[in-house]
């Protein structure tokens, strides 16, 4: 039995499969290009398509292998496996970008074209996994041929050395796209080609000539102010409140003076309050717009100076250049991939490398490392002379190309954490252990969660449980879909409405959209909302702005899912007994080492049963709730005082920009300064400092 499944129902897709002769009764597809049903149709009807077509629907949660593992963690992997070889193969011998360094950082643009490589070959690898799953469940096909049909591109070869793993044959078949405009500038490229090879007998040897920084007339620095802290804004709330989520945590306990940071607001999708506004001014930071947010106040944009101009076109300029000049020299042609992808980095290292020469910034805080933006301001900062720093938000357990960062300085919770970012390609100059980013929360919500669970208790709650979830989508990309979401809600919710002991505490990782993505059981959440028993936190808000802490010190237990982790390792550092739901059966998370049924439960019905007996005797299930062995690994400091680390670290940092120094004396003040006050308060007194080019840990006395 032959199975054949195509990637995209197109005419191209179609006839491909017509002229292919891989017959087979039916063909599975993924995506339909507009058009492409009625095109499949027409040949239906002529007689030319034989096969009767059926569009294959399915959820990230469906992808699992023969013993029910979800291969979530595995796609990442697999997807990270192929871009690197892609890499090694493609991007790290291409004489063109070669050529573009030193000018641009060689290493960088390998980062950029990865994170893009591997975007782009996601989609393809998770619907390979989804044609095996999909084919071993069909009748008759354990020793069937399955035939996967995907656009041929750049990759395609990778892709199908992939696919042959599962036992796959590929079909790459032939797409054109936007004809005109490819044939129009590859016959401008090969006219300048031709035009170039006439008079020159000669390729320099580099790009020569001035650095785009003397090429460009920017204002000198003594015009400016001084050094700054530039912040990314997140989403979080303008708060200088300690006892709710600040947007700019590392600030609240730090000696930094609050001039000398600016907050510049990039996202379109998240308002800002006037009042919010007022406020950051009131305490004198200084805040810039990049784009206009949903706002209830139209604020000034900053534009971009003509420096900015003068810069993307002399970049632009070299680019073109050498992607002619490879082309000339070397048999093998240069893919217009490079030359497209290039050319925006080029336009974007310009706009940020602007931004941060005319504000005079010398630090630069972004903890979105997911996309490839971080990488060009990083480019960019770099040659201004600047660090840019991250920190670690999450609790990682698996690496993936979307984390890879090229980071000055990253500040994880744990050296331990450091392998997540090392398999991934990153390039990050300075690993600084510093705990759990926000444990200075612990103690400022103490009285909320106080009260909180005092207004349960009040209406008859003799056991306050906390459900912590995820976002969840109905987008079949996402790992939560809203109707896993919404079977795990309404449990807790009919459990508290059918015991009137139950309190029930439920706080959304993403309250916006919890609405909307709990419509079938809003009349249950009203029921149990009235009986004064159970409090959704942050109800009606646009993000979320209390603490996990918050909730779980009001509890007697948390429940947390396990696809997310980071409230659950705050929740556990509260000291709350605290438990993972993983009803998407993670089984290769290393939780699952520490005790199934007593930290980690994959059946509703189990947990509950195992929550009815620790209510009735704490000691009736050995470990239950017990994170400490999981923990371990977590926080090597547990004081409370990890934002007043990063404060203090990025302090050193602007000291030494503000005398005059390099990033690279700047750096190494901040790590020996860092080391000699921390070092000794440590548990187990662990290296604090790790720079990947020294090739070992390092423990630097001050004034080394």
């Amino acid at each position: 039995m032959r199975l054949v499944y195509v990637d995209r129902l197109s005419i191209w897709s179609l006839l491909a499969l017509v002229f292919s002769q891989k017959n087979s009764n039916s063909v599975f597809y993924l995506n339909a290009a507009i058009g492409g049903e009625k095109f499949a149709r027409i040949l239906k009807q002529l007689g030319i398509l034989k096969a009767s077509l059926r569009a294959l629907s399915f959820h990230m949660d469906d992808i699992r292998d023969a013993s029910g593992n979800l291969l979530y963690m595995k796609i990442e992997e697999d997807t990270m496996d192929v871009c690197f070889k892609i890499s090694n193969r493609e991007v790290s011998p291409n004489y063109f970008l070669k050529r573009l360094s030193p000018e641009l950082n060689f290493n960088k643009i390998t980062l950029y074209l990865e994170k893009i490589i591997a975007q782009e070959i996601h989609d393809i690898i998770v619907y390979l996994n989804v044609a095996q799953a999909h084919a071993r469940n069909q009748v008759d096909c354990a020793d069937g041929v399955i035939v996967f049909f995907m656009e041929k591109g750049l990759w395609s070869r990778y892709l199908a050395d992939y696919a042959r793993r599962f036992g796959i044959e590929s079909v790459a078949y032939p797409v054109v796209k936007q004809p005109t405009l490819l044939k129009y500038l590859v016959r401008v490229i090969e006219g300048v080609r031709a035009k170039l090879q006439r008079k020159i007998t000669r390729v320099p040897s580099g790009m020569g000539g001035k650095s785009h920084t003397e090429d460009v007339d920017i204002p000198a620095l003594e015009s400016r102010q001084g050094p700054l802290i530039a912040s990314w804004y997140t989403g979080k709330s303008l708060t200088f409140d300690l006892d709710k989520r600040s947007d700019f945590f590392w600030l609240l306990k730090s000696s930094i003076q609050h001039g000398n940071v600016l907050l510049y607001f990039e996202r379109k999708d998240i308002p800002v309050l006037k009042r919010d506004l007022d406020l950051l001014e009131e305490k004198g930071m200084q805040i810039i717009f990049l784009a206009q947010p949903r706002a209830q106040v139209i604020s000034p944009i900053w534009h971009p100076t003509k420096s900015c101009k003068k810069l993307k076109k002399y970049l632009f300029g070299k680019i073109v250049r050498n992607f002619i000049l490879s082309g000339i020299t070397h048999i093998k042609r240069v893919p217009l991939f490079y030359l497209f992808k290039m050319l925006a980095f080029a336009k974007n290292y310009a706009y940020w490398y602007d931004f941060f020469y005319s504000h005079n910034i010398k630090v630069n805080i972004n903890p979105n490392i997911f996309t490839a933006q971080h990488i060009l301001q990083s480019a960019a900062l770099e040659k201004c002379g600047g660090c840019s720093v991250s920190y670690q938000f999450a609790n990682y357990w698996f690496s993936s190309v979307r984390f890879s960062s090229c980071a000055d300085v990253m500040f994880l919770f744990r050296p331990s954490y450091q392998w997540v970012w090392k398999k991934n390609h990153s390039i990050i100059e300075n690993y600084v252990s510093c705990g759990y980013i926000t444990d200075y929360s612990f103690r400022e919500v103490r009285a909320n969660a106080l009260q909180l669970r005092e207004s349960l208790l009040k209406k008859g709650a003799r056991f306050v449980l906390c459900y912590f979830d995820e976002n969840s989508s109905d987008d079949r990309m996402s790992l939560i879909s809203n109707e896993r979401s919404i079977e795990i809600y309404k449990y807790f919710l009919e459990r508290t409405l059918e015991d009137e002991t139950i309190g029930l505490i439920c706080k959304p990782g993403y309250p916006r959209t919890l609405g909307e993505r709990l419509v079938p059981i809003h009349s249950l959440i009203e029921a149990v909302k009235a009986s004064g028993r159970c409090v959704f936190v942050d109800e009606g808000g646009y993000l979320t702005e209390r603490y996990p802490s918050e909730a779980a010190q009001a509890a007697d237990l948390c429940v947390a899912l396990l696809v997310g982790g980071a409230v659950a390792l705050e929740a556990y550092l509260s000291h709350i007994p605290t438990v993972f739901l993983d009803l998407e059966r993670l089984y290769s998370n290393p939780i699952y080492q520490k005790g199934k049924d007593k930290v980690v439960f994959n059946n509703l019905d189990a947990l509950f049963l195992a929550i009815q007996k620790f209510r009735k005797n704490s000691a009736s299930i050995s470990g239950f709730g017990d994170l400490s062995s999981w923990l371990e690994d977590k926080d090597p400091f547990k004081d409370g005082n990890a934002s007043l680390r990063m404060g203090e670290y990025i302090s050193c940092l602007l000291e030494k920009f503000n005398q005059g120094l390099g990033r690279e004396e700047a750096m190494r003040y901040a790590n020996q300064k860092y080391i000699q006050e921390w070092d000794l308060k440590v548990n187990n007194a662990e290296t604090l400092i790790m720079r990947p080019d020294r090739e070992k840990m390092e423990r630097m006395p001050c004034g080394s």
